[in-house]
């Protein structure tokens, strides 16, 4: 991975139960698999990101009666697959980002943020799959076993 997380707000990706890096490393252990020949295969995280951009809350009687939604959590996955021959020449790259986010109301308990945080990374992360497949089909077609 060449993201590194700042570990302080606004990022909050530290604080997911699933670092979004961390799924997309396991995604790669378990979709990309040796096929035969010499050469290698490398999977690079560019971005993984989760912000936690808060919202505007409405003040006043009118806004003390309601529960509004305070904070936007916006996910930012990237990711590139690279096919090394056995001279440790590039063949052929596939890449690919998703971003989704999420919104969360005020006083929302830690355990449902954490809720959150999972469902935003497993969504971002079933668009990444659906997203580097077509890559991988479109740009590493003739380097790679597809099922």
């Amino acid at each position: 991975s060449t993201y590194v997380s700042p570990m302080k707000e606004p990022n909050v990706e530290h604080l997911s139960p699933v670092q979004p890096a961390s799924a997309m490393m396991q995604w790669g252990h378990d979709r990309l698999q040796a096929g035969g020949g010499e050469g290698f295969v490398r999977l690079t995280v560019k971005d993984a990101r989760i912000v936690d951009v808060p919202l505007p809350i409405q003040g006043g009687i009118q806004g003390s009666f309601t529960r509004q939604q305070s904070d936007k959590f916006v996910e930012t996955i990237a990711a590139t697959i690279e096919i090394y021959d056995g001279a440790g020449r590039l063949r052929g790259t596939a890449m690919a980002s998703a971003e989704r986010s999420q919104t969360v109301s005020e006083g929302t308990p830690p355990a449902e943020r954490d809720k959150v945080l999972f469902e935003l990374t497993e969504l971002s992360m079933n668009y990444m799959d659906s997203g580097l497949e077509k890559a991988i089909r479109s740009n590493l077609g003739n380097l790679v076993q597809l099922p």
